[in-house]
């Protein structure tokens, strides 16, 4: 059994040390062990309740975006009100407002689900071959692929620049795939398939004329035979870039 004393004096030296992460951590750790008298009968629950409301939020949020996504790809943003959002989604106004301040943050929450869906698009596509370059014409003939479908046309490359405004519209587009150009362009020059020089200029420049030819495609009456040309002038436009040409 421990001496009185010596448990008092480890006491004073927590006491003294206890607003030190390490102690602080160690009580921690030490409590799991060591459990404090009960004060009733009551067993304490974790609030599942509040988890529950949580998880019915995000649920609610996620069928919004869902709904509002295809009334915007078949209708446009300004052809669709909130009363047939709320109406389709089966919910109330107030919980549209309660996630979303406005139409335009639904919508912006719309196109973010619409870029982050072809991002993850365009890498799969690409990571179908192992040569870098191989890898950028994939990724860009499956985005071009992408911009002949309805929610691309209409909510990326239509509406996203009107309602979002061009700023805003491009600082999305390039966070979602700008990068992924730079990291192709950089993986191809150190692979030594790609002539040497400054990354981020041409990665500005074919960003551009990726993005542009996306609207041309998505706009033409005929789209299968505008991305098909496309397709043809980035394969030569990459086969000039690559050093064995």
């Amino acid at each position: 059994m421990t001496n009185p004393s010596s448990r008092a004096a480890c006491r004073a030296s927590f006491d003294a040390d206890r607003r030190s992460p390490r102690a602080v951590a160690g009580f921690a750790l030490a409590s799991l062990f060591v459990a404090p008298a009960p004060r009733s009968d009551k067993l304490e629950v974790p609030n599942a309740g509040g988890h529950k409301r949580v998880e019915q939020g995000e649920a609610t949020r996620g069928n919004l975006i869902l709904i509002s996504r295809e009334l915007f790809a078949a209708k446009g943003f300004a052809e669709t009100g909130t009363e047939e959002i709320v109406r389709t989604a089966q919910v109330t106004r107030g919980a549209l407002y309660h996630h979303f301040k406005d139409k335009e943050d639904l919508f912006r929450a719309v196109f973010e689900n619409v870029e982050a869906e072809l991002a993850d698009r365009v890498v799969l596509a690409a990571a179908r071959r192992s040569s870098p370059m191989e890898q950028l014409r994939l990724g860009i003939n499956a985005f071009l692929d992408a911009c002949t479908e309805p929610a691309v046309q209409r909510i990326v490359l239509q509406d996203g620049p009107t309602v979002l405004g061009w700023q805003l519209w491009h600082e999305i587009d390039s966070r979602y795939f700008f990068g992924l150009v730079v990291s192709a362009l950089k993986e191809a020059i150190d692979a030594g398939v790609l002539r040497r020089q400054p990354v981020e200029p041409l990665a500005h420049v074919l960003y551009g004329a990726v993005t542009q030819a996306g609207m041309v495609v998505g706009t033409a009456d005929d789209k299968g035979s505008t991305r098909n040309r496309m397709r043809t002038v980035f394969k030569e436009l990459l086969d000039d870039l690559s050093v064995s040409a």
